[in-house]
């Protein structure tokens, strides 16, 4: 029985047991010489046997003039047609079975929730503590850690409980962690959760949307409010997972010439006319994804964008420009790698960052600014654009 179900059955057995000893106005113990505990306004003691409730068939449950009658709801039946509690709620009869989960797997309630670290408290970030919450028969618990795909787990010694306090420093780059949990019929692994320094952005209805504070492949030690190379990070074509150019190669004096073999460096993008594959293509932590064509679209929306410098000219060595957005993001001017042979355009004057939302089977969505214009577009899979993570 859930806590909810415990206290409709709590409120119920309160009311039938004023109903039959008159007003109640202290608190009272059935059953034994003592006093109730200080917690508690009512209680039934006894060795010998239980409390059952009325037991109606369902013809005789909807006999019951309850329908508009407010004061009935919390009301509590035992149905003995289907061998469980039920009750009212003001418009219909809610089942109150339970579940029997002796004899099955672990079942998740709830899930370990990620950490971000918002800019305000950079400078005292620590990990607070991760929970989870499941139900099931002589339970057992092992936190893990993950690397950034997600895919190799370390075993966190010791961490056998349902809360776990990390202890890895936080940083610019998500601590992913998750929990197993077991017992002799078998196991199950809760969801990913992140602890992470992130830099966040308005959406619709005052939402947030929590993006990594760099762009993928950038330095993760450097500032990412001060622009500069090292968080400009690497060149991606759409749909794939890896970087057709790390961010090294992309700012190689020779990778700034055209790469005549543009077509056949790095994956070749997919030709459907479907989301980027998030489950397989994924360039993102664990945990994280591209951001979809209207989350761009709302970032732009909601949120005041601030240039940096008003030096916005192309050049291969132009770091200096980049806007802020609202007052906890930075995002600077990367250019992009041409669709056709890979030449380094409108670095310094324009920022190009993929979505994953397609653009039939040969294009792909992005957000696109400059230094009077920010919003979303769609051209070549092939372009190389970066990529800033948002937080599922």
């Amino acid at each position: 029985m859930n806590r909810k179900q415990i206290s409709k059955f709590t409120l119920a057995l309160f009311t039938m047991l004023v109903v039959a000893f008159g007003s109640i106005n202290a608190q009272v113990t059935i059953g034994a010489d003592k006093e109730p505990e200080s917690f508690s306004l009512l209680e039934v003691t006894g060795t010998t046997g239980g409390l059952r409730l009325p037991q109606l068939t369902t013809n005789q449950r909807d006999a019951l003039t309850v329908n508009g009658e407010d004061l009935a709801k919390g009301l509590t039946i035992f149905n003995t047609d289907i061998d469980c509690m039920e009750t009212w709620n003001g418009s219909k009869w809610l089942p109150n079975c339970g579940d029997d989960l002796s004899g099955e797997p672990p079942l998740i309630v709830i899930h370990p929730q990620s950490q971000f670290i918002t800019k305000d408290n950079w400078d005292t970030a620590a990990a607070t503590t991760l929970k989870i919450t499941a139900a099931g028969f002589n339970l057992s618990y092992q936190w893990f850690k993950t690397d950034a795909t997600g895919t190799v787990s370390t075993e966190i010694a010791g961490e056998t409980k349902p809360t776990f306090t990390p202890t890895d420093v936080v940083g610019y780059f998500p601590n992913i962690y998750y929990c197993v949990v077991y017992n002799g019929y078998g196991m199950v692994e809760s969801k990913r959760a992140s602890v992470v320094k992130a830099c966040d952005a308005k959406r619709a209805n005052s939402k947030i949307l929590y993006f990594m504070c760099h762009n993928l492949g950038a330095d993760y030690t450097a500032d990412p409010f001060t622009p500069a190379a090292a968080i400009h990070g690497a060149k991606y074509k759409w749909g794939v997972s890896s970087p057709a150019l790390s961010q090294t190669q992309d700012q190689a004096s020779a990778a700034a010439n055209p790469i005549g073999t543009w077509a056949s460096t790095g994956p070749t993008p997919p030709a459907t006319n479907t989301p980027w594959n998030m489950n397989n293509a994924n360039p993102c932590p664990a945990g994280w994804r591209v951001p979809t064509k209207g989350e761009w679209d709302q970032v732009i929306d909601n949120n005041a964008w601030t240039k940096t410098n008003t030096s916005w000219i192309a050049g291969t060595t132009n770091y200096a420009s980049g806007y802020k957005v609202g007052d906890n993001l930075f995002l600077p001017t990367t250019g992009h790698r041409d669709y056709s042979d890979g030449a380094l355009l409108n670095r310094g004057s324009h920022g190009y960052y993929w979505s994953s939302t397609q653009g039939g089977t040969t294009g792909g969505y992005f957000l696109l600014f400059n230094s009077t214009v920010q919003n979303t577009s769609s051209y070549r899979r092939s372009l190389g654009l970066v990529i800033r993570c948002v937080a599922e």
